[in-house]
C-alpha cells in the first residue's frame, strides 16, 4: 500500500492536556499527536509504522509525554520530550508481559502509577526504572483510579475487598505502607455508598437496585480537626462581676452616709455612745 493521508479524528482513543493548557495530546490511529489550542501545527511525536502507541499522559512539569508502545514486540513505557525533538526514553515493565493502562504522573514528575490486565496496580520511579507492585484487585472489571498526594509520597486508590465491595486504600511509596487529596495534603476526599450490595446476574439486569453515594473526607494528620466535627449553637451566659469590679463600676450603688458626715460644720465628731466633753 502506498503512503497516504488518513483522517484520524474519529479514531481518537485517549487524550490529555498540557499543564498550562497550551496544547493537548491525543492517541489516534496508533500515533501520539499534540495539537495547539489556537496557533501552530499538529505534531506527530511517534510517526511509526506497524507500531501501536497508547495512553499518552503529559508530565506536570510540561517536559515529558509518557505512553505505552509495543515497538519491541511487548508493551513498554516510552517517554518523549513534549516537542518530539529529544531522544525517547524506553523503560521495560518487567515480566510477565502484559497489557497496561492509564499512566498517572506524580506531581513532582518523577514517578508514574499505572495498572495492567492482570489486575495489578504499579508505580515506577523514572530514575530507577524498576516497576514496584502496589496492590492487586481480587476480581476482574474494577479500575484503581489512582491519585497522587501533593508531595508525591502517597498514592490513594480504590479496589474491591473479598466481599466485592469497594474500599479506599493509601500506599506510601517511601514508607511502604498501604479519591482525591486536597492541595495541602491535609485531607482525602472520596465517594462511598452505605446501601450498595452485590449486583444481580446479567440475566436479571432489568431489576436494578438504586444506589446512593455521599462525599466523605478523611483527616490525614492527627493534629487537625475534622471538617465535619459536630457543632451546636449555645446561648452565651455573662459571668457575675467580682467585688473589685463592683467598686470600680461607675453605676455601682453608694453606701449610706456616715452619721458624722451629716453634722454641722465645726461640731466635733464623737464616737458612737460617748458624751460630749466640756471645754
Amino acid at each position: 500500500m502506498r503512503p497516504h493521508y488518513v483522517n484520524v479524528a474519529k479514531q481518537i482513543q485517549h487524550a490529555d492536556i498540557s499543564p498550562t493548557g497550551a496544547r493537548a495530546v491525543f492517541e489516534a490511529h496508533g500515533e501520539i499527536l499534540t495539537v495547539p489550542v489556537e496557533h501552530g501545527d499538529i505534531r506527530d511525536l511517534t510517526n511509526t509504522i506497524g507500531v501501536a502507541e497508547r495512553d499518552p499522559a503529559w508530565s506536570p512539569d510540561g517536559k515529558w509525554i509518557a505512553y505505552f508502545s509495543d515497538e519491541s514486540g511487548e508493551y513498554a513505557l516510552h517517554l518523549s520530550t513534549q516537542d518530539g525533538m529529544g531522544e525517547v526514553k524506553k523503560i521495560s515493565l518487567g515480566n510477565p508481559r502484559s497489557f497496561f493502562y492509564s499512566p498517572t504522573w506524580s506531581p513532582d514528575s518523577k514517578k508514574i502509577a499505572y495498572s495492567d490486565k492482570r489486575l495489578n496496580l504499579w508505580y515506577l520511579d523514572i530514575e530507577a526504572g524498576k516497576p514496584i507492585l502496589v496492590d492487586t484487585n481480587p476480581y476482574d472489571g474494577a479500575n484503581f483510579n489512582p491519585v497522587w498526594s501533593p508531595d508525591s509520597r502517597w498514592i490513594a486508590y480504590t479496589r474491591q475487598l473479598d466481599s466485592s465491595l469497594h474500599a479506599v486504600f493509601v500506599y506510601g511509596v517511601e514508607d511502604k505502607a498501604s479519591v482525591a487529596f486536597d492541595k495541602n495534603g491535609k485531607y482525602l476526599y472520596f465517594f462511598a455508598s452505605t446501601d450498595v450490595g452485590h449486583t444481580l446476574a446479567a440475566s436479571m439486569g432489568a431489576f436494578k437496585i438504586p444506589v446512593t453515594r455521599s462525599a466523605y473526607v478523611i483527616v490525614l494528620r492527627s493534629d487537625l480537626k475534622s471538617l465535619l466535627a459536630p457543632q451546636s449553637d449555645e446561648e452565651k451566659v455573662t459571668p457575675p462581676a467580682s467585688s473589685s469590679d463592683k467598686s470600680a463600676a461607675p453605676n455601682a450603688p453608694k453606701n449610706p452616709a456616715d452619721a458624722d458626715e451629716c453634722k454641722p460644720e465645726g461640731e466635733a465628731k464623737t464616737s458612737a455612745g460617748s458624751p460630749p466633753r466640756k471645754s
